[in-house]
């Protein structure tokens, strides 16, 4: 998913002039159903969302499949979705859930994930499919990941203690030395990528 989120957004995104309206700076959501990546990130859905019967699910993930990941799907039947061609995710006005991969696969069992806005930076945690072969047995399972991407220029980072290192020492040498001291640092890291996404904001601010 990372990759398909990387390349199609790098796509995408340089359609737009730098004077568009961006769904990162608005105060609102439109309620409604993203067909296009375009449509999601100028808050702009031109579907309907009550022509649609959305759900609330859990995804299998772990070991065994035995947890389970909040997610939203449409319930729709298999010539629906190909009739719609694919969309991007949705608001409910309050809510935004996106798939950016779903412009190709999107079907009854395509998963939505709730996202955040951080500035121009989108925090999701989705399902990332992963296969593994012994022999001529090959087997699939899904893990939970977490991460953000830039909207401005659909970069997506993964999310762990290495990555979030290597941000911060090339970009904040002194919130590195904050979360080098910090115990259990997986846990902690989507906090520190919010505060780099603040001070960031704080120091643009400063210097206009």
């Amino acid at each position: 998913m990372r990759k398909s989120l990387l390349i199609f957004c790098l796509i995408v995104f340089s359609q737009f002039g730098i004077s568009q309206e961006f769904i990162w700076d608005q105060a609102t959501y439109k309620p409604g159903v993203y067909k296009t990546y375009g449509e999601f990130i100028t808050n702009a859905p031109t579907l309907e969302l009550s022509q649609f019967d959305i759900q609330d699910k859990k995804a299998s993930h772990g070991l065994m499949g035995l947890e389970g990941h909040p997610v939203k799907r449409f319930k729709l039947k298999r010539k629906e979705a190909e009739k719609i061609g694919g969309i991007i995710g949705f608001s409910d006005g309050t809510h935004v859930y996106i798939n950016p991969a779903a412009m190709k696969e999107f079907d009854s069992k395509t998963n939505f994930y709730e996202v955040e806005f951080y500035g121009q930076f989108c925090y999701l945690e989705f399902l990332q499919k992963s296969t593994v072969r012994n022999g001529s047995h090959t087997s699939s399972s899904y893990n939970k990941t977490h991460g953000f991407f830039n909207l401005a220029n659909g970069k997506f980072m993964e999310l762990n203690r290495y990555t979030m290192h290597d941000l911060l020492e090339a970009t904040d040498p002194e919130l590195l030395e904050k979360f080098e001291k910090e115990k259990g640092k997986n846990k902690k890291v989507k906090d520190y990528f919010i505060e780099f996404v603040e001070r960031r904001e704080a120091r643009e601010t400063s210097e206009k």
